[in-house]
């Protein structure tokens, strides 16, 4: 095996997990750094000395807060509204307007 990747979370307790993809290792540490040092001597350990992978890989995963997104951009879209409502009805018809012309195209097509 030459090369092997993990996948690394935000642990719910704090701190970080990381998984590697295809084999049975997995690891904590309190912070990224710890972490580095935690993924390499859980790789140590797996692997016989001839066995063992050259490269290692790390992906992080990003929880994501939906909601807490939309609001924050709905939040600032009102605030751009009330700054200066002509400019921004402005900034959307150049952003999409294309897409207005293209739904009549689509509706006209459909008669």
């Amino acid at each position: 095996m030459s090369e092997i990747n993990f996948l690394v979370e935000e642990a719910v307790e704090g701190g970080y997990d990381a998984r590697a993809i295809g084999e049975s290792i997995f690891t904590q540490a309190d912070d990224l750094e710890e972490l580095n040092y935690m993924i390499r001597d859980a790789v140590r350990c797996h692997f016989d000395d001839g066995e063992m992978p050259e490269l290692f890989g790390c992906a992080m995963k990003k929880k994501f807060d939906a909601v807490k997104y939309q609001r924050e951009i709905r939040k600032e879209l009102g605030k751009k509204y009330l700054a200066d409502r002509e400019g921004f009805l402005r900034e959307l018809n150049e952003k999409y307007g294309h897409l207005k012309k293209q739904r009549k195209r689509q509706m006209l097509d459909k008669v």
